[in-house]
């Protein structure tokens, strides 16, 4: 016998799913198919990109930037540049990475300013872990960080960032406040959050002045532990930040259930918000999220000042990204926060 009611849900999922895919197509750009699959609606998409290699142009070096947000797609840039490595060579990587964490050659923390949206004055900075080895030359965080979480190496990485940080900001003329990327798996770490504090406060820094930093995707790869994880952190004193949403599976419920201090806007919504008026919208939405839940806004990977000009006068609190300035010595820093009329950063380091 027929159930009239089983397909009337299954015509209602069908249409959800083509709708769907034609916002994705109309919005984003992307050729998308909708079907079902078990009474489930799908939609499965790509996002085709078109890029033209930056100019050889040597009169010309300030055009990069530009053309980066208008030819490359987010998907794209992430493929280039974070493609993993083969057998041979994370074999390699292991073998490297795990000489320089032990000599503490190579390995050198950074500090990207994060500048206050309306003043453009540093507010904050982003800790970023870089490292130039003698045999494979410079390597992409997007590749050691993965290799080094597979190998066993995250928990030793981490806590020479740690260290990096803590001697860096002890010795600062001016306190500022640092964030810090942990990895999913340290955070989990029974005691990471006490071992952590004790790191810092031994140096004479108040752990409120360093906000932990956690990606969507760890909230969807452990669903159970982080968020227990994510409370022994705020009770040993660290604020914390979610960070790269709307890289992925991007949910409000996550703004709603979780009490986060910082909302970290990906690139990709910077990106599209400036040229999209309906990404614009859906950010616009998330920012008024935010608001209402009282957290801190950060607009990443923003490049040009039209972007920072768009993004301010959405109401984003603060702005990362080639717009301030690429990451520098911590002794960089300090002077530039010592400046009475501090300038904008904006010398381009590696």
């Amino acid at each position: 016998m027929i159930d009239n009611r089983r397909i009337s849900a299954a015509g209602n999922l069908w249409v959800a799913a083509l709708f769907c895919a034609s916002l994705l197509a109309s919005w984003f750009g992307v050729f998308s198919i909708a079907f079902l699959l078990g009474g489930v609606a799908i939609v499965w998409c790509v996002r085709l990109a078109l890029h033209s290699p930056p100019s050889t142009d040597a009169t010309a070096p300030n055009s990069a930037p530009e053309q980066v947000v208008t030819e490359r797609s987010p998907a794209l840039q992430t493929a280039l540049v974070a493609a993993p490595p083969d057998a041979k060579k994370e074999d390699q990587i292991v073998a490297e990475l795990s000489a320089a964490i032990e000599t503490g050659q190579g390995l050198r923390v950074l500090y990207q300013p994060i500048l206050d949206a309306n003043t453009r004055k540093i507010r904050c900075a982003e800790a970023l872990l870089r490292w130039q080895s003698d045999l494979l030359g410079s390597v992409e965080p997007d590749i050691f960080i993965p290799v080094a979480e597979a190998h066993g190496l995250i928990g030793p990485l981490t806590q020479l960032v740690i260290g990096h940080v803590s001697a860096d900001l002890g010795a600062a003329p001016h306190p500022f406040k640092v964030n810090v990327n942990i990895s999913p798996l340290q955070i989990t770490e029974p005691g990471f959050p006490e071992m952590t504090a004790q790191a810092f406060q031994t140096r004479g820094i108040d752990p409120s002045r360093i906000e932990i930093e956690i990606t969507e995707g760890a909230m969807l790869a452990d669903p159970a532990s982080i968020p227990v994880a994510l409370g022994m952190i705020r009770k040993a004193g660290f604020t914390i930040a979610l960070d790269d949403y709307g890289s992925g599976f991007s949910s409000l419920g996550y703004l709603r259930r979780f009490d986060f201090d910082t909302l970290k806007l990906d690139k990709s919504l910077v990106i599209d918000a400036v040229r999209s008026p309906q990404a614009r919208a859906m950010l616009e939405a998330t920012l008024t999220m935010a608001r209402s839940l009282n957290m801190n806004t950060v607009a990443e990977g923003v490049e040009t000042p039209t972007q920072a000009d768009v993004l301010t006068a959405m109401g984003v609190d603060m702005l990362q990204g080639y717009f301030g300035g690429m990451a520098v010595e911590i002794q960089e820093l300090s002077d530039f926060l010592s400046t009475p009329d501090q300038p904008i950063v904006r010398r381009k380091h590696a």
